[in-house]
């Protein structure tokens, strides 16, 4: 039998700086690609695409184990 654990957690951002959909994605992109690489975690944009001061991002996770994916 195979056992896999998987998490998935949505954040809602709010932006206050952002006066274009442009500068909303220049201060996204770093989070996003941050939290790929440091967490090997499946991370995407979810929500919100359109609007210049808000961001939904969600992140997932599949691991073999229970502790490795509360380690990320």
């Amino acid at each position: 039998m195979v056992v896999m654990h998987a998490a998935a957690m949505r954040f809602d951002l709010h932006i206050p700086h952002s006066r274009s959909l442009k500068a909303k994605r220049a201060a996204i992109r770093p989070i996003v690609d941050g939290l790929r690489h440091r967490f090997r975690v499946s991370v995407a944009e979810v929500d919100h695409q359109d609007q210049w001061q808000r961001s939904a991002i969600a992140v997932a996770v599949v691991a073999e184990s229970d502790g490795h994916s509360e380690r990320c």
